[in-house]
């Protein structure tokens, strides 16, 4: 039964990968489970960050195929699932589910802590020229 409901969101995905639209947003949000693929495939195509906490929110969807897109849009964004299972029970998917709002909450943290430690030493490390060689072995 799973392998069917997967070959069929492929084979939906795949139509709608050609027609998906710009809004994402209102799609993500849309009471029709093909709309919601269809804002998962655009905002998974375009890379938007965004899009994200909305996609987190998808995870938990009643509809697999949506939360099958959902996390293929935020593995695409992110570069991981975090081990999501689409296909997982409702308890399981609201502990997944939760693991990416801590994923998420932690790494914008550690961006902040980064930015404030530019701003705090401008001229720092990151800044700094970095020692060129040259190809010979000798330094410029």
């Amino acid at each position: 039964m799973r392998t069917g409901l997967f070959g069929a969101a492929l084979m939906i995905g795949g139509l709608l990968a050609g027609c998906a639209q710009p809004g994402w947003r209102e799609q993500l949000q849309s009471e029709d489970p093909l709309r919601r693929i269809e804002g998962a495939i655009a905002a998974g195509r375009a890379k938007d960050r965004a899009a994200v906490p909305l996609l987190v929110d998808r995870l938990e969807d009643d509809d697999v195929a949506v939360r099958m897109y959902s996390i293929l849009a935020l593995t695409r964004i992110e570069g991981t699932s975090l081990g999501y299972k689409p296909w997982a029970g409702v308890a399981d998917r609201v502990h997944m589910a939760q693991r990416w709002r801590d994923y998420l909450k932690d790494k914008r943290q550690a961006d902040l802590a980064l930015a404030r430690a530019e701003q705090a030493d401008p001229g720092g490390p990151a800044s700094a020229p970095s020692s060129q060689t040259h190809p010979a072995g000798g330094s410029r």
